[in-house]
């Protein structure tokens, strides 16, 4: 790969990271609030339950994924790219 294609590679990789992250942590927030209301709305304690598990597994993926895709050029870039999108976050 070029230098361009491994940058390339590690903003694509990086904008899915980042999207699948930001997906599992609105799942579990909102995981948090339906648990303080289990009680007075079950049923929607039980769909947001569901969309943790979803989230959390999209997130186990992408984290696979990325792990094994990770060589040391592209590591390199992707932890460039990372820090330099999460400075805007």
């Amino acid at each position: 790969m070029t230098e361009h294609e491994v940058k390339e590679f590690a903003e694509a990789l990086v904008a899915s990271y980042l999207h699948y992250r930001q997906r599992w942590f609105e799942a579990v927030n909102l995981t948090h609030v339906a648990y303080l209301g289990r009680f007075t709305d079950a049923i929607r304690y039980k769909l947001a339950v569901e969309q943790n598990k979803k989230a959390t597994h999209k997130w186990d993926l992408i984290s696979e994924i990325t792990g094994s895709l990770l060589t040391p050029t592209i590591k390199t870039a992707f932890d460039t790219e990372l820090k330099r999108r999460e400075k805007f976050i």
